[in-house]
Formats: structure tokens, C-alpha cells, sequence
């Protein structure tokens, strides 16, 4: 049981302590060639966070640390819930050179199960930019449909129908968390 919590990956609400960590992954040039640029002044990312907690607190998104074993691995936020049509957009996603392998489906599993049973949304909306041809096929792997796209983006749904059959699937990334049917508001 202790190597499992050693490599487990979670979801942590993001604090201003995590600006030096958001700023050393979105400044990344290996890493934010398709993120939105960042300001590199320290204070104005620890202002943005101050902000970003308003927000969380007002029940509009949630920005997340990825941490396996402990340990800050990556980055993705959930915004613009649409609670009429029960959908939700995430994204933000971005992951440390050399973090373990099985993180972008451990956290991906991680963001639906919180989104589709805890919050009870039913479809999640999100763009990949064109050139972001591995996060692409990764959506695309999962059962993501493209719905539109233009030069600079593909624009996907996931519908929480076709996460459960991929969950099944995948079930060697969920970390023995059953995902609990109950919460899933119909």
C-alpha cells in the first residue's frame, strides 16, 4: 500500500504559495507554446491567484496543483460552468518534464470523476490549438468529439455517456477510486 500513495496523483486547490510553480511550468518554452502568455513578475501571478480564489469562492472555476507522491506536477483549471446545459470547460493543462507517465490520464480521470460525479455535470467543452497534436490525440483517445474547429483551435465535447465506457477502460489509471454513481444527477 505505501509505493501506491507514493505514485498516487491528486487534485489540490491552487494558493498563492504555487505561484513560483505555476510560473516555472507557463514559462516554460518547452511547456506554453500553446497556453496564453504569462506575465513572469511573480506578485502580478500571486495577484491573478488572489483573483482566481474569488472566483473558486463564487463557484465559477477551480485552478488545481497535479501532485503525485506529494509532489507538484502539473497544472489544469475547470471554468465557465454552464449550469443550464450542465456542461463545463477545463483546460490550462500542463504537465513537468519528466513527471511519471501515467499522470495525464490519472489527472484527466481525476478532473472527470470530480466534474461529472461530484459536480454533476453531464458534458465537458474544451479546445486544443492545432498544434498541440499530442494533447489532441490524447482527447481523441479518450472518446472526445470534435464539434468545430478553425486555424488556431479543434473545439471537443465529452459526454459523461462515453467517459464511463473509457473509464472501464482505462481503469488501470483510476487508482482504485471507484467512481461513485450516486452523486451523478441525471
Amino acid at each position: 500500500m505505501a509505493a501506491r500513495m507514493a505514485d498516487e496523483a491528486r487534485l489540490r486547490l491552487v494558493t498563492e504559495a504555487d505561484a513560483a510553480f505555476i510560473l516555472s511550468l507557463r514559462l516554460d518554452p518547452a511547456r506554453n507554446q500553446n497556453l496564453s502568455a504569462s506575465s513572469a513578475d511573480l506578485g502580478a501571478q500571486r495577484a491573478w491567484i488572489r483573483d482566481y480564489e474569488a472566483r473558486y469562492g463564487a463557484g465559477s472555476e477551480a485552478y488545481f496543483v497535479i501532485e503525485v507522491g506529494g509532489v507538484g506536477e502539473g497544472l489544469l483549471r475547470l471554468y465557465d460552468y454552464r449550469l443550464a446545459e450542465r456542461s463545463f470547460c477545463w483546460g490550462s493543462w500542463i504537465l513537468r518534464p519528466k513527471c511519471p507517465a501515467a499522470t495525464s490520464y490519472r489527472s484527466a480521470i481525476l478532473v472527470y470523476d470530480l466534474a461529472f460525479a461530484a459536480l454533476g455535470f453531464v458534458r465537458a467543452r474544451f479546445s486544443v490549438r492545432q498544434a498541440n497534436h499530442s494533447v489532441r490525440r490524447f482527447h481523441e483517445r479518450m472518446g472526445a468529439i470534435l464539434v468545430e474547429e478553425n486555424e488556431l483551435d479543434r473545439f471537443y465535447n465529452y459526454e459523461l455517456s462515453d467517459y464511463l465506457v473509457e473509464r472501464q477502460r482505462l481503469e488501470r489509471f483510476t487508482q482504485g477510486r471507484p467512481f461513485d454513481v450516486s452523486l451523478v444527477r441525471i
